[in-house]
């Protein structure tokens, strides 16, 4: 793709398979979330097999679907698997500047169908006051962080 896309919910509405990622993704929700809207097409949402290796993600999740399946961007960018499972865990480590109380302390307020949430390591680093090595260095505490 060759524009950013931003906050595009369509995904959802969409059954993914086999597809490759490339490109700027931001606040994008992928796969089954029937709740997200009434409209029939959104009973439909799946994705598996994908591949965002090559794909810049911030503030995009995995709905309702098996994550194991997908193959997610590394660093900088980072994945929380289960963070509404994870939750508790995540939220006993120090994390640094703002992300610990508005980011992981929040992470139980996720959709129910959240599966993964991805973040932009500079980006959020610099929305939350800390740096990218900040955030690496508790990020790899966690065998639920992909990275």
């Amino acid at each position: 793709m060759k524009q950013e896309l931003k906050n595009h919910q369509q995904w959802v509405a969409a059954s993914l398979k086999g597809c490759r990622f490339k490109g700027r993704l931001t606040g994008c929700d992928f796969g089954h979330w029937p709740e997200y809207s009434s409209l029939p097409g959104y009973r439909f949402g799946a994705i598996e097999d994908c591949d965002f290796t090559e794909a810049w993600m911030d503030g995009c999740r995995i709905m309702g679907c098996d994550p194991s399946t997908l193959r997610f961007p590394k660093w900088p960018c980072f994945t929380f698997l289960d963070p509404i499972g994870r939750a508790s865990e995540l939220r006993d480590a120090k994390w640094p500047g703002r992300f610990g109380r508005v980011t992981v302390d929040e992470l139980h307020t996720q959709p129910a169908p959240t599966r993964s949430l991805t973040y932009h390591a500079p980006s959020i680093a610099k929305r939350m006051e800390t740096t990218p090595e900040e955030l690496r260095a508790v990020i790899e505490k966690f065998d639920c962080i992909v990275y």
